[in-house]
């Protein structure tokens, strides 16, 4: 009876590890957006433009450091993301943005077949909006992996 209980603990424990890993899957890839106004990552004001989206390679950020960069180069931001889950899967690949009264915030990243996803940790300007009790309105921008 001891090693029934010892081994379904051990499965317990192998199943919990297993939905842990699958819960953690970041984005991997780079993820190409187009994005027709200006807005904030981190607290830095982006033009209007193409960019790419694509994580950062530390081993102490772990998966949750991510980079946006303009398609020419001149523009990089690191960011800090969160694992996001959503219910269903998108059909495609969608970038997310908050809209407080004409200001946005790049806010999430999903991929196409994929629940899991990224949602970008709010900065203090986001914060700043949230605090004065602004709700934002949600847009979303069709993406591409690269």
């Amino acid at each position: 009876m001891l090693k029934l209980i010892s081994g379904l603990s051990l499965f317990g424990l192998l199943l919990a590890m297993g939905a842990v890993n699958t819960v953690s899957a970041q984005i991997v890839d780079t993820v190409v957006v187009d994005a027709p106004f200006s807005f904030v990552v981190d607290g830095t004001t982006l033009p209007a433009g193409q960019y790419d989206i694509k994580p950062v390679d530390d081993v102490e950020a772990g998966d949750n450091l991510m980079e946006i960069a303009s398609a020419d180069g001149r523009t990089e931001v690191m960011f800090m993301t969160e694992t996001s889950i959503v219910d269903t899967e998108p059909e495609n690949t969608v970038v997310l943005f908050k809209n407080y009264d004409g200001e946005r915030y790049l806010s999430a990243v999903y991929l196409a077949g994929n629940t899991n996803g990224i949602t970008l940790i709010p900065g203090y300007r986001e914060k700043i909006q949230l605090k004065h009790g602004k709700k934002p309105k949600v847009e979303t921008r069709p993406a591409k992996k690269k």
